[in-house]
């Protein structure tokens, strides 16, 4: 599969530093505030911004490299799985470099967590909520699914994913 991603300045694996967790940390708290809607239901399965189940497809290795070569640090050892269970996440992306992944990355959890990294490089989390930032990237990848070689089961949890954020905004 060849990925047509946006060429970005920069590269390589950088040094996890403290200040990634950190980020991350200040990220899920920032939106935990903000999204004061969330409850029982948008924790099922213990992930409170996930719908419970992931995406079928698992991610392969070129993907990922790919999004190396476009400027971003990928996070998979023990303290990101830790994290990403302590927030009861799937994946996070919680600045324009860093992605924090399982080992089982999906298909869709990387290329939504690119997508996130690219909305922080271009200053959207500035002025939208987090449920803004994450239907505008879901919507994006559901429109644009034969582009990104999305199958129609991850279509389909991406607009289960999209309908939970909907709830959040009330919409």
């Amino acid at each position: 599969m060849s990925l047509a991603l946006p060429v970005v300045a920069g590269g390589g694996m950088a040094v996890r530093a403290a200040a990634h967790v950190d980020d991350v940390a200040a990220a899920v708290t920032t939106a935990n505030k903000a999204d004061t809607a969330v409850d029982a239901t948008a924790t099922s399965a213990g992930r409170l911004n996930s719908v419970g189940e992931r995406g079928e497809e698992l991610a392969d290795a070129s993907l990922i490299d790919a999004v190396k070569q476009k400027g971003r640090n990928i996070y998979q050892d023990d303290e990101s799985v830790r994290m990403l269970d302590h927030f009861g996440a799937n994946a996070s992306a919680a600045n324009a470099t860093d992605i924090t992944l399982r080992p089982d990355a999906r298909k869709i959890e990387v290329l939504e967590e690119y997508l996130h990294t690219t909305q922080y490089r271009r200053g959207m989390d500035k002025y939208m909520t987090t449920a803004e930032l994450e239907l505008h990237v879901k919507g994006f990848m559901v429109r644009h699914q034969r582009m990104l070689g999305i199958s129609a089961n991850d279509v389909a949890w991406l607009q289960k994913s999209m309908d939970m954020y909907r709830g959040w905004l009330g919409s």
